[in-house]
């Protein structure tokens, strides 16, 4: 686990327990190819993660009748998808969706077309393939691709593939249970992905603002209750402002693991410290209860409403 999500200022902060999931990425978690893969290995992993925590976790001093699950981009999309699986029905009770392109999915179709791109390039049987050779032919095949999107990405979760049996919009209606749901994003999310401070705000609204409100209407049309979020935090000295990340280092991390990070200027660590107390206890808040402690977050630019 890198540094940076280390967990562990939650836990000794709010006496929670944090669990760190790790699961198969790019051509070993996402590849759809006849014979080898159908995809989705990657969102399979992480529900098995989750079966083993419900056996688990009161051996670490959880609440299996208890569990947030939560996560940031790539790891958003992860658990709005995971709140849409019937599967996951009883395993987690609250999740914490932070900055998911939630429009970031393929169709089986255009998996299936990158996966026979990756084979040609590898010219060999991907079963018998080894590592360097896998990711040398995705990125041979990545290169072909023509896209202007910062998030259409080689491989990403397959809807209508198993375990996503529909695609979000449809499977939250069967999936969601009315679990309680916190969503948002940061103001200036679209900076991470080379766009300056000044012209970001429309693509920001394209990528995350309208898919995330669209999101968080379709969970309440479901039965659940959301509250929304958004990060205006701006540190001082940074030329990216409130961009895609800056909520990770109020959450996790300590500040050896974030002190070379461009996104945080040169904003002293005791507000970046101080910031962060009030953001842990308002997502420990809301896993316990479903009701976030943001006492703390009025003067600041976070807010939830």
């Amino acid at each position: 686990m890198q540094a940076w999500y280390d967990g562990g200022r939650l836990t000794t902060e709010q006496d929670v327990v944090v669990v760190s999931v790790n699961y198969r990425l790019g051509v070993f978690g996402f590849l759809r190819l006849d014979g080898v893969s159908e995809g989705n290995l990657g969102l399979l992993d992480q529900l098995e993660a989750l079966r083993w925590v419900r056996r688990h976790i009161a051996a670490y001093g959880g609440d299996p009748e208890n569990v947030t699950v939560f996560g940031q981009s790539a790891g958003g999309l992860s658990v709005a998808l995971l709140l849409g699986m019937a599967q996951t029905r009883g395993l987690f009770h609250r999740a914490i969706v932070q900055s998911a392109p939630v429009g970031a999915r393929h169709t089986p179709d255009q998996a299936a077309a990158f996966g026979q791109a990756v084979a040609r390039h590898l010219g060999a049987d991907p079963r018998g393939a080894t590592p360097a050779g896998l990711l040398e032919a995705t990125a041979r095949a990545a290169a072909a691709r023509r896209s202007r999107s910062p998030l259409d990405v080689p491989f990403a979760p397959i809807a209508g593939v198993h375990p996503v049996a529909a695609d979000i919009d449809r499977a939250l209606v069967a999936g969601a249970d009315g679990r309680d749901v916190l969503c948002g994003c940061t103001t200036d999310e679209a900076t991470a992905f080379g766009i300056p401070l000044a012209a970001a705000a429309e693509l920001t609204e394209a990528l995350f603002g309208e898919p995330s409100a669209r999101f968080r209407a379709q969970l309440a049309a479901a039965g659940s209750r959301v509250l929304s979020y958004r990060v205006d935090w701006r540190p001082a000295g940074s030329p990216f402002g409130a961009t895609h990340c800056v909520e990770l280092p109020l959450l996790l991390g300590d500040e050896r693991s974030w002190r070379a990070a461009p996104m945080l200027g040169d904003v002293p660590w005791s507000e970046v410290e101080e910031l962060g107390k009030a953001t842990r206890r308002a997502w420990a808040a809301f896993a316990r209860t479903g009701t976030p402690d943001d006492r703390d977050l009025g003067r600041w630019p976070l807010a939830i409403e």
